[in-house]
C-alpha cells in the first residue's frame, strides 16, 4: 500500500518509544515495534516520514541511530530541566 504511486506525503509519528513493554514474549513488543519501524525505514519511500521520540535507552539507539537523518536531543533544549522541575513541583504541591 505505501508503495502506490501517488501517494501523497504521510508523517509516521511514534512518541514515547521506551514505554512499549520490552519484559515479555520473544520478540518483545518493543522489538517488534523497532523491526517494524527499521523494515518501513529500509524500503526509502521518498513520501514516508518518520519521527521517533523516546528517552535515551541503549537498546532503541542501537537501532534507530543508524537509520537516522536527523537527531535532537530535547534533553539539551534550554529550558527542559526547568520543564521536568516545575512538573515534578507542581505534582509534589498538588498531592
Amino acid at each position: 500500500m505505501l508503495k502506490l504511486s501517488g501517494q501523497g506525503a504521510l508523517y509516521l509519528v511514534i512518541d514515547a518509544l521506551n514505554e512499549c513493554p520490552n519484559s515479555s514474549g520473544y520478540p518483545t513488543p518493543q522489538e517488534q515495534v523497532l523491526d517494524v519501524l527499521q523494515a518501513l525505514i529500509n524500503i526509502k519511500l521518498i513520501h514516508v516520514h518518520f519521527c521517533a521520540t523516546r528517552h535515551p535507552e541503549i537498546n532503541i539507539w542501537d537501532v534507530l541511530e543508524p537509520l537516522e537523518t536527523h537527531h535532537l536531543p530535547l534533553h539539551e533544549q534550554a529550558g527542559q530541566k526547568q520543564d521536568i522541575l516545575d512538573y515534578i513541583n507542581h505534582f509534589v504541591h498538588s498531592d
